[in-house]
């Protein structure tokens, strides 16, 4: 896989990770919400037992509390109920050792109160046990999201870094395709000229014996025309070059 491709799959993984990380955060607040809130009504169900139970032990907490109450007193009443019929069954006799009669009110808020005990404890060591979690997964969360970031960075880095040298190969290869065509040029030039300059050595090589016969006729002829200047008889002058053909020609 090329570092291109890497990188987009380290923000693809970095993005599929933070969308985990809210979605588990928001399930934590809502249920350290909901435990909470739990927490907070079996507080105040204890409370309102204990004003049913023990109301030396009770707490006044305001017109919430009372209204609460109202709402729920005839389902703690009920359970009040359950306590105690569930204390009169032989398996939860009193000891003979309690000492004096058995208080069915008091045996039943224990009961009672004791099982929210439990359950208040429960919820606290559930949301403790949340709280714990939720923090080991942000810490890991914030420590994946570091190496994600550093290897990122790494990677961007060596992506520049060989987007650089591509870009001076490139202006290397441009350049010498450039010398390339110019060499090209100029050995197409010099070739033409050398079939050129060949052409012309060779028509004077075919033609020199016939340059060479006008050549002379041009001499004579402006030999003839110097000395007819010069005052000699022109026609002695075409004798003499008539002597001098037919002696040649001998």
């Amino acid at each position: 896989m090329s570092i291109g491709k890497g990188i987009k799959a380290l923000d693809k993984q970095v993005a599929e990770s933070t969308a985990q990380r809210k979605a588990e955060h928001a399930e934590f607040v809502e249920k350290l919400g909901m435990n909470t809130a739990t927490k907070e009504l079996l507080a105040m169900a204890k409370n309102l037992l204990n004003k049913f139970y023990n109301p030396k032990l009770f707490e006044k907490e305001g017109k919430e509390a009372e209204s609460f109450a109202e709402v729920e007193t005839p389902f703690f009443a009920q359970v009040s109920m359950r306590a105690t019929k569930s204390d009169q069954l032989p398996g939860n006799a009193p000891d003979a050792d309690f000492g004096g009669a058995y208080d069915k009110k008091k045996g039943g808020s224990a009961s009672v109160i004791g099982m929210i005990d439990r359950l208040i404890d429960d919820v606290t060591k559930d949301m403790v046990e949340m709280q714990a979690a939720e923090k080991t997964s942000q810490a890991e969360y914030e420590n994946s999201m570091e190496e994600a970031a550093a290897k990122r960075a790494i990677d961007a880095r060596q992506v520049g870094e060989k987007e650089a040298v591509k870009a001076e190969l490139e202006s290397r290869l441009h350049k010498m395709n450039q010398e390339r065509k110019a060499k090209v040029h100029q050995a197409t030039s010099v070739k033409n000229y050398m079939k050129a300059l060949h052409e012309q050595c060779d028509w004077l090589l075919k033609n020199f014996d016939v340059r060479m016969e006008a050549r002379t006729a041009e001499i004579k002829s402006l030999r003839d025309a110097k000395a007819v200047l010069s005052g000699a008889d022109y026609k002695m002058v075409q004798t003499s070059d008539h002597k001098g053909t037919r002696h040649r020609g001998r």
